[in-house]
C-alpha cells in the first residue's frame, strides 16, 4: 500500500496552515474503490486534521473524522 502524499508531507501541510484536506482512492478495479480510506483518515487525524472536506458545487462541506 502506498499513500500519496505520505505522512511527513501531510503533517507539514498542517503545520504551515493547511486547513482543507480530502481523501480518496485511485482505484483501477471495482473491488479497490475505497481501499485504505480508513488509513488515510487515520493519517489525517494524526497530522492534526479534525475534518476532511468534500466538495459540492465547488463549495467545501466539512466531515468530522470520527477516529
Amino acid at each position: 500500500r502506498m499513500m500519496h502524499p505520505d505522512y511527513p508531507i501531510v503533517r507539514r501541510f498542517r503545520e504551515v496552515g493547511g486547513e482543507l484536506i480530502t481523501v480518496g482512492s485511485d482505484a483501477h478495479k471495482p473491488e479497490d474503490v475505497g481501499a485504505h480510506i480508513a488509513d488515510a483518515l487515520y493519517m489525517a487525524k494524526e497530522a492534526g486534521f479534525s475534518y476532511t472536506a468534500t466538495f459540492w458545487q465547488g463549495n467545501p462541506e466539512m466531515v468530522k473524522i470520527e477516529r
